[in-house]
């Protein structure tokens, strides 16, 4: 038998929803925002650097470019 449903029950359960609700939002939200950024590196890795053609050094430049981003993002996540 399940416990009576009280207006403090039908209240904290209208909270949880709501909670989930936006957390979900939250989360698609930066995940979209995420997706974008990553697009836009691509894009101006391609235009910029490869001038939109494949290069066999490619792949080095890239990896030199995500060396140096990780090396600033990773110390401005300690720094905060």
């Amino acid at each position: 038998m399940s416990a009576p449903t009280t207006p403090d029950t039908l209240l904290l359960n209208e909270l949880r929803g709501l909670i989930e609700q936006a957390r979900q939002h939250i989360a698609q939200t930066a995940n979209s925002a995420v997706t974008m950024l990553y697009w836009h590196v691509g894009l101006r890795i391609r235009s910029e650097v490869l001038k939109n053609e494949r290069a066999e050094y490619g792949e080095q430049i890239v990896s030199t470019l995500s060396t140096q981003l990780v090396r600033e993002y990773r110390s401005a996540e300690h720094d905060s």
